[in-house]
């Protein structure tokens, strides 16, 4: 019988490792592993491509980030997510107080809409205004959930908002490795919105010059051969023998000079740019000032997204929704401070917070019958934060 091995000639254990799991079973067990990993980067790629190719392809900003907060839920393999952005980006860090949720995904109304939260000490205000992703347990501000990934939203000029994902209570908290998919997913689709925000100012530039080199061709050329034609024509009359032709003639060159003057009105338009835009923001602000005007009343006015874009009719309704919501907060609710927030995406959104003590529903029913009317939603509600009061929301498609 041949002689077994003497134990001192075995190779010595150097950890549990060698002890748990044979050479084959553990580079099956890492080979597993490393498949995984691999499909959920692939599928968090793919996340990000679909993301940055439909902003890029002109999709509604909203119907983007609805998708973006969908797929963070999906592939951080959580119950809840929601994304919650500032009033106005464009306000100084310093002057934010509060997000509104304007994108959820999953269940529980807690998620509603234009639900605010404060920033002030709290966990999602640390994550926004420093810029840090943040992990922490939300039970408390949304009752079933357990631990929370916050990630702020924000490019390299301004601070956009936070995006949320919420598993249940009593859940395993995120991995370093989905905080890092979800951080560098966030990245990605905070550039891609900065991108296509870029790409629509520059067909704003295109449109614009545009505008402008068809301005200069009217005014260089048409008018200038019009003006020609006018004069020549004037100085024919004198010598036409018949006064029949002679008045047809000057009715003619009265024609040639209204129309010119209507060329340079669209001239005028074509140059004004923003000229619309301005003038409907005006009317707003003369509106809130008329109905606060009987009262130490404390009024704001901000406006998100481009004002030209909203049509005459379209702004005609805004001022009229805006001057009764306003009214009403002062005469019937008792406010003694009023803010408005205009917002212009895919909706022409009208959001009026007061510090009032309620309006009866009945008294708002010419509101309600507006949104109505133009395929749009109305909510009131009673608001706690910052203060009691009263927050109005009305919004129609943008047409």
């Amino acid at each position: 019988m041949a002689d077994l091995p003497k134990m001192a000639e075995q190779p010595p254990l150097s950890g549990p490792s060698e002890v748990t799991a044979r050479p084959e079973q553990s580079s099956g067990i890492e080979s597993n592993s490393v498949r995984t990993t691999l499909s959920q980067l692939q599928a968090w790629t793919a996340a990000t491509r679909d993301i940055t190719t439909a902003l890029l392809a002109g999709t509604p900003t909203g119907e983007v980030l609805r998708q973006i907060t969908d797929w963070a839920r999906t592939l951080s393999r959580s119950r809840r997510a929601f994304l919650a952005v500032a009033p106005d980006p464009d306000s100084p860090l310093d002057d934010i107080t509060g997000l509104v949720i304007t994108h959820w995904s999953g269940p529980g109304p807690e998620l509603r809409p234009d639900r605010a939260l404060s920033i002030e000490g709290t966990v999602i205000g640390t994550a926004f205004r420093e810029r840090t992703t943040a992990r922490d347990d939300l039970g408390e501000l949304f009752p079933g959930a357990g631990p929370a990934l916050i990630v702020p939203v924000h490019t390299a000029d301004s601070a956009l908002g936070v995006l949320a994902v919420l598993r249940e209570a009593g859940a395993a908290p995120y991995s370093a490795e989905i905080v890092e998919l979800v951080t560098a997913f966030t990245d990605q689709a905070a550039l891609a919105m900065q991108l296509a925000q870029a790409q629509q100012r520059i067909r704003v530039v295109d449109i614009l010059t545009d505008r402008d080199r068809i301005a200069h061709d009217l005014h260089d050329h048409v008018i200038q051969q019009l003006f020609a034609i006018g004069l020549t024509l004037q100085g024919t009359i004198p010598r036409v023998q018949s006064s029949v032709v002679r008045v047809r003639l000057t009715g003619i060159v009265n024609d040639l000079q209204d129309v010119v003057q209507e060329i340079r009105t669209s001239i005028f338009e074509l140059h004004g740019g923003d000229r619309h835009g301005t003038q409907l923001r005006e009317r707003l602000d003369t509106a809130i000032r008329r109905q606060a005007a009987h009262g130490e009343v404390r009024t704001s006015l901000r406006v998100n997204g481009p004002l030209s874009v909203v049509g005459a009719e379209l702004a005609d309704q805004t001022e009229a929704v805006v001057r009764e919501a306003v009214g009403k907060a002062v005469r019937l609710g008792g406010a003694s401070s009023v803010e408005v927030e205009i917002g212009v995406a895919d909706d022409l959104t009208v959001i009026v917070t007061d510090d009032g003590r309620g309006i009866e529903p009945d008294g708002l029913t010419e509101l309600r019958r507006r949104a109505e009317r133009s395929g749009g939603r109305f909510e009131v509600r009673a608001v706690s934060s910052p203060h009691s009061g009263t927050r109005l929301y009305w919004s129609v498609p943008l047409r």
